[in-house]
């Protein structure tokens, strides 16, 4: 009887066994996260399908840009693009330099973009500029509108901003810091019967009053540039802007008829001749997508770095991997293009950051998710750091960390102190997953 009831408990164990076996078994070529130690502090916001897609420093702290699900209180927004289309609230938080939350607001409009305008520019307080959109219910045929809106280092709104005719900053910066005013450049597209063209967007801010005012608009389709045809800027959105020796170097991307992104678009314009090219640049072909949103560039010196994803069709399952784009803004030409395939499963880069003679980017390293599942793929995977030579684009290092069964991805990061400061969201379930918040070891720069 004695071995009879051994028999019976060793026989649950091993089915048991079975069971957690089985299902583990449907995670194909998996890899263990190998650095969890550089993560030194960990925190989760939201619930359900909340995430973190900007970290922004500031003079006391920092502030994120967040999409969290917790109150529902906004239908159909979120925070720039449209990769996540849940119903979000988009919020901004503010923290102060050892990740405590201060303060959260929340615009009620769709963000595109945060700055931070600092002390001395406008007053001796620190401001927040932040672009979106919202929908004028007083006009049914085009309700679209641009928002922009002011607040104070109290997250108190100071000053707001609205205009029908232009649908989208992605990005905007200062160009002029003058007696009485701030004067800015924005860049994104307005919409037209359902086509985007890429447009530049002046605005400035009033240092007394603080009030936005609009002061010009460039849409690009509206100008014969060497021979341009409006067909030819159709399709075309701006996503970044960066100011170069008095000139403005412009990224973004053409779409095809089923907005599919196509192309990397890169011009320079004088920004004492606008909207004249100087050059331009289109990289990309007609046949595999690319995968890019705003906020995924920068600028060092004469490098304009843009990172991304595309189907690579050298992978036998899901053929996405992260590439890098180098283009030399004084020969007009790229330095160098790479494909980054560090495994067989589909990866990301979401941002980079250029410190200390190399570049770092982040992202998600998935791990592939079998096919006798209905998920996608790309859900499992480990936060991923991995840094490059700037001048060649040969890696330098890679850190992953995570849990085996487990999503982790890196959005965003900031350098501040002793510390990296990344966000970007963390799941236990595939379907599920919380905005995640993490203190990091500044140690894999070195």
């Amino acid at each position: 009887m004695r071995n009879c009831f051994l028999f019976i408990i060793l026989t649950i164990i091993f089915t048991n066994c079975l069971k957690e076996n089985t299902d583990n078994s449907r995670y194909e070529n998996s890899e263990v996260p190998s650095n969890n130690e550089i993560v030194f502090q960990k925190q989760l916001f939201g619930t359900g399908k909340s995430y973190f897609k900007n970290i922004i420093s500031g003079i006391d702290g920092f502030y994120i840009l967040a999409s969290l699900d917790n109150s529902n209180l906004t239908a159909n927004s979120q925070v720039g693009g449209t990769d996540i289309n849940y119903i979000l609230d988009p919020k901004i938080i503010k923290f102060n330099e050892n990740g405590q939350e201060i303060i959260t607001i929340t615009p009620n409009i769709s963000i595109y973009d945060v700055d931070v305008i600092p002390r001395g520019l406008l007053d001796n307080d620190e401001y927040i500029l932040v672009s979106g959109y919202d929908e004028n219910e007083n006009d049914p045929i085009d309700p679209d509108r641009t928002r922009l809106m002011l607040y104070d280092s109290d997250m108190t709104i100071v000053s707001t901003f609205e205009r029908d005719f232009f649908q989208t900053i992605n990005d905007f910066k200062l160009i002029y810091n003058l007696n009485n005013e701030l004067i800015y450049i924005g860049v994104g597209a307005v919409w037209i019967s359902g086509i985007s063209y890429p447009c530049l967007f002046e605005f400035s801010i009033n240092k007394t009053s603080k009030e936005i005012l609009y002061k010009n608009h460039w849409r690009f389709s509206d100008y014969n540039q060497d021979g341009e045809t409006d067909d030819e800027f159709r399709n075309m959105e701006f996503y970044d802007v960066f100011i170069r020796n008095n000139e403005l170097i412009l990224n973004g991307i053409m779409t095809s008829n089923n907005n599919e992104i196509r192309r990397i678009e890169i011009m320079t314009i004088g920004l004492s001749n606008i909207p004249i090219l100087k050059s331009w640049k289109a990289y990309g072909n007609d046949n595999d997508p690319i995968y890019l949103r705003p906020g995924q560039s920068i600028l060092h010196d004469s490098n304009l770095m843009v990172i991304g994803s595309l189907e690579d069709e050298n992978k036998e399952k899901d053929r996405s991997s992260p590439f890098v784009l180098n283009h030399n803004i004084s020969s007009e030409d790229q330095e160098y293009y790479k494909v980054i395939r560090e495994s067989d499963n589909p990866d990301y880069f979401d941002n980079a950051t250029y410190f200390n003679g190399k570049v770092m980017a982040c992202g998600i390293q998935s791990r592939y998710y079998s096919t006798n599942s209905d998920h996608n793929e790309s859900t499992v995977g480990n936060g991923w750091f991995y840094s490059f030579d700037l001048v060649n684009g040969d890696k330098i290092s890679e850190f992953t960390f995570g849990s085996k069964f487990n999503r982790t991805r890196i959005r965003d990061f900031i350098v501040r102190d002793n510390f990296i400061w990344a966000v970007g969201l963390e799941g236990t379930n595939l379907d599920l997953y919380k905005a995640a918040l993490y203190k990091i070891d500044k140690s894999i720069f070195n």
